[in-house]
């Protein structure tokens, strides 16, 4: 008898061994009943004995059970990815051992391979959704925090208009604060855009990059009025750009310097010679950035240490804004400095030949 005959003869044995070894190995998956466990079992098998005859076609149609049944099945139930290839190794065992009296040399081979296409389809199927449920819960999180940011926000004004200095004050501490959680809302919403392929949208409008560098600038001295900031600008810095997300770049890349960095942190605006780009350079005295993590810097979730660590998604969305002007992000660092460089285009980016 052919293997393929065999497993399909053999298919309720087959669940009965598997249900057994995942109750007896996987207590995680111990609250669910038979049909849950079992899944989409039989259908796999079938379409492993379509694969071992040769028939991709007909295989396939057995894989997907396993790829958008049991894989999002489990991700349904919350069970994690480690969870999800330990039971996957269990069915490779049970059905090797199976076969291993009944098949020939080219026939475990097939059956390997066929394992091994549809495993590798369903748990990158089950990370795709999972990552894209993850982005759609925290875009969803972050439209939700702002009506009480904007509720807290308007306290705030009440109390910095009243006459007594304690109420003043409190309204002070209040105002900071409800600014950089409106911030962080702002990161987390621009990184489920970035993260969903969506990318940030920009308007891009003329303007001067110096301008808002020095905006960027001087509402960062009033929040660290002790910091040593200094701004340089050199030659004509009008292009166009979308003012408030450039705002929010530079602002993101002064404060990652003041947060990481020591004094004195250099600000430069600077014309290119051939006027067609504008480059924006922060830099900052401090330790040096070995090169591997220099490579993941704009990454998500890269927080630093302290109670206003943050997120840690302020140079991911520096990045996204930059790919979003057609920019590119640059960094390089030393003994003493580091610096973090930003190359924008002065022109939209489809009107510029060599970025398109």
């Amino acid at each position: 008898m052919r293997l393929s005959d065999h497993l399909r003869e053999r298919k309720q044995a087959i669940c009965d061994a598997w249900m057994a070894a995942v109750r007896a190995e996987l207590p995680q998956l111990g609250d669910l009943d038979r049909s849950a466990v079992v899944d989409h079992l039989p259908e796999f098998v079938d379409g492993l004995g379509h694969w071992i005859d040769g028939d991709r076609d007909s295989a396939r149609g057995g894989f997907d059970a396993l790829v958008t049944g049991h894989a999002l099945q489990r991700l349904g139930y919350g069970v994690d990815l480690a969870t999800l290839t330990r039971e996957y190794a269990i069915e490779r065992r049970v059905l090797l051992a199976e076969a291993r009296d009944h098949a020939t040399v080219d026939e475990l081979i097939a059956l390997n391979e066929g394992m091994d296409e549809a495993i590798l389809a369903a748990v990158r199927r089950y990370m795709e959704e999972r990552d894209r449920a993850r982005d759609r819960f925290v875009g969803i999180l972050g439209h939700d925090l702002r009506t009480p940011l904007n509720a807290i926000a308007m306290v705030s004004n009440v109390l910095l208009e009243d006459p007594d200095d304690g109420k003043k004050k409190l309204g002070q501490t209040i105002a900071r604060s409800t600014d950089r959680m409106a911030r962080m809302v702002r990161d987390v919403i621009d990184f489920a855009r970035g993260a969903q392929g969506e990318g940030i949208p920009v308007a891009l409008v003329e303007c001067d990059l110096g301008d808002i560098c020095e905006d960027a600038v001087a509402e960062l001295r009033i929040a660290h009025p002790g910091r040593e900031i200094t701004v340089e600008i050199e030659g004509d810095l009008l292009g166009y750009f979308d003012l408030d997300r450039a705002m929010q770049a530079m602002s993101n890349v002064i404060g990652n310097a003041i947060q990481h960095g020591e004094d004195p942190i250099e600000v430069t605006v600077r014309e290119a010679e051939d006027h067609q780009s504008i480059t924006t350079t922060v830099r900052n005295r401090g330790r040096a950035i070995p090169e591997d993590e220099r490579a993941r810097l704009f990454d998500p979730y890269r927080r630093g240490t302290g109670a206003a660590a943050g997120l840690g998604l302020g140079l991911y969305i520096v990045q996204q804004i930059a790919l979003a002007h057609g920019a590119r992000c640059e960094v390089s660092s030393d003994t003493q400095t580091t610096t973090v460089s930003i190359v924008w285009p002065r022109v939209p980016v489809e009107e510029t030949p060599a970025r398109q």
